[in-house]
């Protein structure tokens, strides 16, 4: 999986620990499973499941659910009030 992350979320996460952890998230919906990420600075309760994921720039941890996993990992900072990391699974939001 290739890791891309932009310079200002680099600077957010090396001011949050260096660390960034990224989930999938399945949600059924009306036309079938819905994938999700979730990333977070946070160190989650199960983080010896994540898996390293090679990118230079940050320590990025990953953690696939069942089903595949993006060749793209993309991450931004989103809100001026209220920052927040956002990744996307090549190149979208969510995967059907």
């Amino acid at each position: 999986m290739n890791v891309k992350i932009t310079d200002i979320a680099k600077q957010f996460v090396d001011n949050h620990g260096g660390k960034v952890f990224v989930r999938t998230k399945h949600n059924r919906c009306c036309s079938g499973t819905l994938t999700m990420l979730e990333i977070t600075t946070a160190e989650p309760a199960d983080a010896d499941r994540f898996v390293a994921c090679p990118s230079s720039e940050v320590d990025v941890r990953y953690l696939a659910g069942p089903g595949v996993t993006p060749s793209e990992l993309s991450i931004d900072l989103k809100g001026r009030r209220r920052p927040r990391l956002e990744a996307y699974w090549d190149g979208c939001r969510f995967r059907l």
